[in-house]
């Protein structure tokens, strides 16, 4: 390989290595914006609580597997609640997200639904059914 040829390429690696170092940066950059503008598209739901599992923080509810948020907002009787409040039985309404992908607050979970807003109903409501 000629000296030319060995000049060119090295210059060639420089570039696609300040290349790609310029896209790292514009990325981390521009990622904070990114995750301000995205709005959680939430699911509304209701049912029926099946089991619940504080330790994993999960609830299964008219035959599905949520998780709960740990921020989640939980109502209990109208008031201020958290997952430990929850009872078998009882009937809820709740938004959850379905996602794919990595959820820091829930350990890497790679996919499923997720509870961010729940509150319990009166007993005597009739459910939607689905």
């Amino acid at each position: 390989m000629s000296n030319y040829s060995k000049n060119l390429l090295q210059a060639c690696e420089r570039a696609f290595s300040l290349a790609k170092g310029l896209l790292v940066l514009a990325c981390a950059l521009s990622a904070p914006f990114a995750l301000a503008n995205n709005e959680l598209e939430l699911i509304p739901d209701e049912g029926v609580i099946q089991e619940i599992s504080l330790a994993e923080s999960k609830v299964i509810i008219s035959g599905y597997e949520y998780r709960v948020v740990p921020h989640a907002d939980v109502k209990v009787r109208g008031n201020a609640s958290s997952i430990a409040g929850l009872v078998v039985g009882m009937k809820v309404s709740f938004q959850y997200e379905e996602f794919v992908g990595f959820k820091a607050e829930l350990s890497a979970v790679s996919e499923g639904f997720v509870i961010h807003q729940l509150e319990q109903m009166p007993d005597n409501v009739e459910l939607l059914l689905h």
